[in-house]
């Protein structure tokens, strides 16, 4: 399919600030917050941002989130989770208060609000929100082929941009087995060749999505496992902190009831007064009960490695069923899309490869309730969490104009 044949016309009618940095989003309604204290997995939950903005936090209560950045959220319950503390049964009829430190406070997203597609070019459905996702992507991932009354009528078969649509579908597909295989090592050349349904740059570019695609899980995969082994590796530290800690205090201890037995054999003999039977008993019970502190602070911490190390083994796990999941939908809708395509070359459909498309695409971005304009818009275009893209697929009247192959570029 030429490219000269597929022209993009990014349409808009009201301006907003294009949001340059991730720092500058701002939470809304429909964003998760995974909330984390470290020592104390119990308190791992995700958070929702609700329809009034607030999230409710473990201890906490409600924060508002809706309007703000990760960053602000994360210091304001940093701040308010600094003012909490965690009662842990130590002993019989005993539980000390533990407080949270501002630094055990993590805060991150984990899941943004869908990007909406919707117009003529298929049936509206949400894309999972992925950091790095521009309107390119969106335009090689929306397959659905137009309605067939929307393309101009012809005789006596479909019209070539139906063609065209449902070659594009296909070969979507077949990226998407490509992706899948090649992350579960087992895609094949002939996988990757399956994809250029028919020559032109729109495969091309199907191909180069899907590989990108590809590169970006792997790399979100490689990053979460570095994550989980780097608080892994910090555990491990605190464990041999701790035991140095318990092995300094145990001698301590040790001394301590050394002293005690000397002075309670004193004080049997009159030779020392009973305020320093009382002193040297409290000495040896403080440092007791720090020695059963460090303990119980020694168990928690094995615990939480075990608890990771389990995690660092699941996750690829996860990711490789998951892929298998998402192969076997794929291979079931490939079917229909192989069916859609030699159904339309059978009833007189022409090959896109022979064909020109005399289409065009034209797009409209929604950030916030208002459109970008085309200053802002263009294939390169970072989306954002809840922006909705409108694509229709209209006839073209006229060969190229600069503005579009500028925005194609």
């Amino acid at each position: 399919m030429p490219a000269r044949l597929l022209a993009l016309a990014l349409v808009a009618v009201v301006a907003l600030p294009r949001l340059a940095h991730a720092e500058d989003y701002r939470l809304a309604p429909g964003d998760v917050l995974r909330v984390n204290i470290v020592g104390n997995p119990e308190l791992t939950i995700d958070v929702p941002v609700e329809m009034d903005g607030s999230a409710w936090f473990p201890l906490v209560g409600p924060i508002t989130a809706g309007g703000v950045t990760l960053g602000e959220i994360r210091t304001e319950a940093a701040e308010a989770f600094a003012t909490m503390s965690i009662s842990r049964p130590v002993a019989v009829g005993g539980e000390p208060a533990q407080i949270i430190d501002s630094t055990q406070v993590l805060i991150a997203v984990a899941s943004y609000r869908p990007i909406y597609v919707t117009g003529n070019t298929g049936p509206s459905h949400e894309i999972p929100f992925r950091a790095g996702l521009t309107l390119r992507h969106i335009l090689a991932l929306t397959s659905a082929p137009p309605p067939r009354e929307a393309t101009p009528a012809q005789a006596p078969g479909p019209a070539p941009a139906e063609v065209d649509a449902a070659a594009a579908a296909l070969a979507q597909e077949y990226a998407q087995i490509w992706r899948l295989k090649s992350f579960l090592g087992t895609a094949t050349p002939e996988d990757h060749d399956r994809i250029f349904v028919s020559k032109g740059s729109a495969f091309d570019e199907i191909a180069a999505v899907a590989q990108s695609l590809l590169a970006e899980t792997r790399a979100d995969l490689d990053l979460q496992l570095q994550h989980l082994k780097g608080e892994n590796a910090r555990t491990e530290a605190r464990i041999s902190l701790l035991t140095l800690q318990k092995a300094t205090e145990s001698k301590g201890l040790a001394m301590d009831e050394q002293a005690l037995a000397e002075v309670q054999d004193l004080f049997a003999r009159n030779l020392v007064p009973a305020s320093r039977l009382t002193d040297v008993r409290r000495a040896a019970l403080v440092t007791a009960s720090r020695v059963f502190q460090i303990e119980v602070a020694l168990e928690n911490a094995r615990a939480e490695t075990a608890t990771l190390a389990a995690r660092i083994s699941a996750r690829d796990s996860e990711a490789r069923l998951q892929a298998l999941n998402d192969l076997g939908a794929a291979m079931t809708r490939l079917q229909a899309r192989r069916a859609d395509y030699e159904a339309l070359l059978a009833i007189g459909g022409t090959n896109p490869q022979t064909a020109p498309v005399q289409t065009k695409t034209t797009a409209i971005v929604t950030r916030n309730g208002m459109a970008l304009p085309p200053g802002e818009t263009s294939l390169l275009l970072p989306l954002m969490p809840g922006d909705i893209v409108e694509l229709h697929q209209v006839p073209l009247q006229s060969p190229l104009s600069a503005t579009v192959e500028e925005a194609n570029g």
